[in-house]
């Protein structure tokens, strides 16, 4: 592949270092990247230029990153350098990367296979349940609270995972630690009062040991309880990887042939699961063509020792390791590298700038309380913004997710736009607080305090004053769900809306009607439906992230019936319940970035973005370093070097800024408690750091210190920010369901494809699922190696995925004998007729169009006619068999999506990989026979003009898409709820 003119013209702004990087395209390489030092363009450039100056197919070169953001920004990169081809490269996260060795090798991971993955919450309630039933623990389950060291198991089997540790390797650490106390040479005080006892410092290790030894047996049987339950925790797929590709030498030569280019992101970082994970790729080469990029300065998710370690162990690896240190800074001035420099020192040569910008001094505001401390900085904030500049070039950063919350408040109550970017905890949305709030009254209905409670939630159109009145009233005694529904005792009360009040009393006994029964996913739909929650997101400025966040909810409820099929709404409630009462943070995810709006996060979330104004809050000792850890759990050799992490953590915060930074804190806490600044204020060379005065900041504030007690303004809404929503339609292309849904109504396409609103799962999609698996996994085992798979296995495998599936007990019961017929019968028809010769699944994650729209999609089956690449396009259906009329559309019941679908893989296919495979037919395949027990196969011939029609058509809704000009058009079903939100937004 020829190299482009991007290319060479990105190439020619390299430094010296930068193109050595660039160029050493072979043999085990190491780059030290400080911040702002080009990282991310020399990984896609190098990534270019491997394809540029070898014969390496794009799928031969695999990228391992840390975060989805990071792959995508790398995507979109090297899209920018060599077009389209970037999509066929293999850029994804580690945990991505080992789900799809996963999912496309099962038998080489025999149960975990077909498993399902366990939610953080279940993996509370999982271990909590062990911790209570397992013989003999003393030390990890206290008589007087047996949950106390729930969240210590939890993190510390977390860990051990994450270091690819099994729980033997850890009885050998109690061993081996067991074994130095005992060799100690003053393991015995020799005189005084103790004389002959042993040291506390010693029994306080021993103890730490008993407790691990306990925690080895909560391990083993957590485990066991995996397999046997058929799960697998999110540290599970990187160490399981590591496992297969260190036993299955098929399964490693088989990969390690795939790629001939390694490249890992944020080296630093990776743990021995992954560590051990891309050793095992690159082991097939004595010297592999293994690049790695990292600093250990920015360490922020492992300590320090082990951040060291991993460039020790790569230099160990391989000696003969090529080291480039990139030493020149495009991101900041020259003072904010200095200033970074004096946090963390190099060591060697400082980090040079040259971004060429002026240096202004760092901000330093010392305010009295964190409430004038939030307030002044999100004044100096709206200041900026009134000055011209666009708020997205500013950053407030934390040290936790909690002081993000308090600060973005202030900037709510100065009308600032905001996207706040925290793994913040789930119910601490205000709109999911409203929605657990109703739960809580939904499962104890009847009585008054969840339901008094419950009726503050503005979503419910209750008016507070009636709410009060109530409470009022009902303190004689009375039950509110009686004055609820009595006209006379409402009007006693003084109640102004009784028709709202008795509406609410009636919904409330409804729901909690479907609340007893086991149809938990239907009955929680409702009550965001019918409580009016889901309309007033969709009508919000933070329309996104609220959606993003009600999809854990709704995937926790999900993970919960897939555990338990007969599942309550109300036992749902109590699991949110247990998580809550014992600390189980339920993080919401990071939101999404949103274009005009000042990003709110904490430094974690930062790292790889830049910014031209930094603020750093809350800059307080024992805040930002000095932080009291207590480790209840010791995991020998795991010890966190806290001061290490946060001195890196600081960094991290410091050089996220390109023209300057603004750090304050207040002298007390919200208690009135003296607070001291970071110690790493005082790191800084003083004449890099301006100390503000604050005085007529606190004078201002007292003037107006109603502000603390003011509401936040109505927001403007900002659901049709066109920059925002077309950003996420060119990031997610259109597949040929999105296209169907646009083409039947363009508001159906923008809640379940683009915003994507949370629905329950359905049964036809669930049991759709669970067939096009059993047929794949079928041709997976059997058809393609010629093996004699019978009835029974195909049987056995739909079984097995149709239980991964979230039905409750009578759908499952139904699905699972409508399976069991369909496919029996569709084997006796057609498997003598099956052809060996093919690929499933095929998945083909973006081809770019003449106008920059990607397309994207998943064929079933792709069956090869000939040598020549001359392919039949295979689309499983089940349901009621279609005629060949209504499939292609020419009758009126005939909607014609099943053809374009069709149409839609031939486009696909012409335009993948230069046409490797040419479609001469597709088969629309119905699994599941007719009234009268028939199969059927419709074969329909594409030809090259329809799909360049259907091409021109993509475009033209890919246009209509990007202006919005479907913004104020309906679909003409009155019935239509995806309308029906958009009518209830304010724009």
């Amino acid at each position: 592949m020829p190299t482009t003119p991007r290319f060479e013209e990105l190439y020619r702004q390299l430094n010296d270092r930068q193109r050595e990087a660039v160029d050493a395209i072979d043999g085990p390489v190491m780059v030290v990247a400080g911040p702002g030092t080009g990282k991310t363009s020399i990984l896609t450039l190098r990534i270019a230029n491997i394809l540029a100056r070898t014969d390496t197919p794009p799928d031969a070169i695999l990228a391992l990153t840390f975060t989805e953001s990071g792959a995508a920004e790398m995507k979109g990169r090297l899209r920018d350098i060599i077009g389209p081809d970037a999509y066929r490269v293999a850029i994804t996260t580690f945990h991505s990367y080992c789900n799809r060795i996963i999912q496309d090798y099962p038998e080489s991971f025999g149960a975990m296979a077909g498993a399902a993955s366990l939610t953080d919450a279940d993996q509370a309630v999982l271990l909590q349940h062990l911790i209570d039933t397992t013989d003999g623990l003393e030390l990890l389950r206290p008589v007087n609270a047996p949950d106390l060291y729930l969240k210590a198991v939890l993190g510390a089997i977390n860990t051990l995972k994450r270091e690819g540790m099994a729980p033997g390797q850890l009885t050998s650490l109690a061993d081996a630690e067991d074994s130095r106390i005992n060799a100690a040479d003053d393991l015995y005080h020799e005189k005084g009062a103790y004389k002959g006892k042993m040291k506390g410092a010693y029994q306080e290790r021993l103890k730490q040991n008993a407790k691990l030894r306990e925690l080895v047996r909560l391990y083993a049987r957590y485990q066991e309880a995996l397999r046997t339950r058929g799960l697998y925790d999110y540290s599970d797929m990187v160490m399981e990887v590591a496992r297969a590709l260190e036993s299955d030498e098929q399964l490693r030569l088989t990969l390690q042939e795939r790629y001939q280019y390694l490249l890992v992101d944020e080296h630093q970082d990776t743990n021995n699961a992954q560590n051990k994970v891309i050793e095992l790729l690159a082991s097939f080469w004595e010297r592999p063509n293994l690049f790695v990029v990292g600093d250990a300065k920015q360490a922020i998710y492992r300590f320090q020792g082990a951040s060291l370690e991993n460039f020790l162990y790569f230099k160990r690896l391989y000696p003969d390791v090529k080291l480039i240190e990139l030493e020149q800074n495009y991101r900041s001035s020259q003072l904010i590298v200095d200033a970074a420099e004096d946090i963390r020192p190099s060591g060697t040569v400082a980090l040079q700038a040259r971004a060429g910008l002026d240096d202004r001094p760092i901000s330093l505001l010392t305010l009295q309380t964190p409430d004038v401390q939030y307030w002044t900085v999100a004044s100096d904030i709206a200041r900026r913004i009134a000055a011209g500049t666009a708020p997205e070039r500013i950053a407030v950063l934390s040290r936790d997710n909690a002081d993000a919350v308090a600060f973005s408040v202030y900037l709510s109550k100065l009308g600032l736009p905001f996207s706040l970017s925290t793994q913040q905890e789930l119910t601490a949305d205000p709109y999911v607080h409203q929605l657990v709030r109703i739960l809580d009254a939904v499962r104890d209905f009847g009585l008054p305090q969840p339901l008094l409670e419950a009726l503050h939630a503005p979503v419910l159109g209750v008016d507070p004053l009636d709410v009060y009145k109530l409470t009022e009233f009902c303190r004689s005694g009375r039950n509110p769900y009686d004055v609820m529904r009595s006209p006379a005792l409402l009007h006693q009360a003084g109640i102004d809306d009784a028709d709202r009040l008795r509406t609410v009393a009636g919904l409330l006994g409804s729901w909690s009607r479907s609340a007893s029964q086991p149809t938990a996913g239907a009955a929680l739909e409702a009550i965001v439906s019918e409580s009016g929650l889901l309309s007033a997101i969709v009508a919000s400025p933070e329309a996104p992230e609220t959606l993003a966040r009600l999809h854990v909810l709704y995937d926790m409820l999900r993970s919960r019936v897939l555990r338990d099929r007969d599942c309550t709404l109300a036992q749902f409630t109590d699991h949110l319940r247990f998580l809550r009462d014992r600390g189980i943070v339920l993080n919401s995810g990071a939101g999404q970035l949103m274009p005009g709006r000042v990003r709110v996060m904490t430094a974690h979330k930062s790292k790889g973005l830049e910014f031209d104004y930094v603020y750093i809050i809350d800059a307080v000792d024992g805040h930002w370093g000095s932080r009291q850890r207590r480790q209840l759990i010791r995991l020998p050799g795991m010890e966190v070097s806290g001061d290490d992490e946060e001195r890196n953590l600081f960094y991290v915060a410091l050089t996220r800024a390109r023209r300057e930074v603004i750090i304050s804190y207040s002298k007390r806490d919200a208690d009135g408690a003296e607070q001291l600044p970071a110690r790493y204020l005082t790191d800084i060379e003083p004449s890099l750091v301006a100390h503000i005065d604050t005085a007529p900041l606190e004078h201002a504030w007292m003037k107006d210190g109603s502000i603390r007690f003011s509401p936040a303004p109505a927001p403007v809404p900002r659901s049709a920010d066109r920059e925002f929503l077309v950003g996420l339609f060119e990031r997610q292309g259109l597949s040929v369901t999105a296209l169907n849904n646009y083409r039947a109504c363009p508001w159906r396409y923008f809640y379940t494809n683009l915003v994507r609103i949370p629905e329950a799962p359905v049964f036809a999609l669930m049991y759709g699922n669970a067939v096009d698996r059993a047929l794949q996994e079928y041709f997976d085992r059997f058809v393609q190696h010629g093996s004699p798979g019978s009835r029974d296995d195909l049987i056995a495998l739909f079984e097995g995925f149709i239980r991964h599936q979230a039905l409750q007990t009578t759908d499952l019961d139904v699905a699972s004998a409508r399976g069991r017929k369909a496919l029996a019968g569709y084997f006796d028809r057609y498997h003598e007729e099956w052809h060996p010769n093919i690929i499933n699944q095929l998945r083909i994650p973006a081809i770019e169009l003449a106008d920059g729209t990607l397309v994207n999609g998943k064929i079933d089956k792709v069956e090869f006619l000939d040598a020549s690449g001359l392919v039949r396009v295979v689309d499983y259906k089940t349901g009621t068999p279609k005629s060949r009329n209504q499939i292609s559309g020419a009758v009126k019941d005939g909607d014609g999506n099943y053809l374009r679908q069709l149409t839609f893989y031939k486009l696909l296919l012409d335009r993948w990989q230069n046409g490797k495979y040419r479609m001469h037919e597709g088969v629309i395949d119905f699994v599941e026979p007719d009234v009268r027990g028939k199969y059927h196969r419709e074969v329909f011939n594409i030809p090259s003009s329809s799909a360049l029609a259907l091409e021109g058509d993509i475009m033209h809704a890919a246009d209509e898409i990007r202006s919005l000009a479907f913004w104020d058009r309906y679909c003409g079903d009155r019935t239509c709820r995806y309308c029906s939100l958009r009518r209830l937004m304010r724009v």
